[in-house]
Parts: C-alpha cells; structure tokens; sequence
C-alpha cells in the first residue's frame, strides 16, 4: 500500500525591524510556531520565505519571490502557511488581490492565528455601540 502524499506548502513570515527577535512576532518564534504547525498537520515544508518591514509596506521582495515561485511551479507548495493576514498585508484590497493570484495559481493560505487587527476591529466595533 502506498503511503499518501504530504501537502507541500510554504511558510510567510513577516517581522518589525524594530521588533525583537524572540517577541510573539519576531521570526525565529513565528519560523518555529509555523514549523511546528506544518509538522503536526503532516505537511511538509517546500521553503521558508521572510521579510522585514511594517505590516503597510507594499514592497516584500521575499513575498514576491514566493508568489512567483508558485505561479511558475519552481517550488510546488500547493498551501501558504502564515500566522495571520497582517503578515501579507494591513491593506484589505491588497489582500484580496493577493489571495486571488495565489488561488489561481492552484495555492491557498492557511493562517494560524485570528488576524489581529480583525480582533482590534471587533473591539473598537463593540466599544461604540
């Protein structure tokens, strides 16, 4: 009996210049909380991309390097796996734009983490009412 494949996926971390390596947001702690979570999903991990920057940077040379390996099949990741949407972007529309592209590419994202600022959102939401 042949043993089932393993998803392929790709792991996106974006961290603060300002922010402290071993911060919940800095990237050795992200790098190993994605790991670990591939590693329990049974997926196995095609490459590690990061960046660093604010969340409102447009620019993520690391990020653009990812989407275009899976768009031109150089890495076969067929999952994005990141902490949270703040990590692509604070920008909604930049955001669906890029969920579209990778989706078209045969990928999808998978976040482990509520995205903060959708938590933020339903707080300050909940306070004026």
């Amino acid at each position: 009996m042949r043993k089932p494949r393993k998803v392929k996926v790709a792991l996106y971390v974006r961290a603060s210049a300002t922010g402290k390596p071993f911060d919940k947001n800095g990237a050795q702690i992200q790098i190993a909380r994605l790991t670990a979570y591939a590693n329990q999903q049974g997926y196995q991990i095609s490459g590690v991309y990061f960046d660093t920057g604010s969340g409102g940077k447009v620019l993520r040379p690391e990020l653009s390097r990812m989407v275009n390996e899976i768009e031109t099949r150089t890495i076969h990741a067929k999952k994005i796996i990141c902490t949270s949407t703040d990590q692509y972007s604070r920008y909604y529309l930049q955001l669906l734009k890029l969920l579209e592209r990778i989706n078209s590419s045969g990928a999808q994202f998978e976040f482990v983490d509520e995205p903060p600022a959708l938590e933020r959102e339903k707080r300050q939401y909940t306070k004026r009412k």
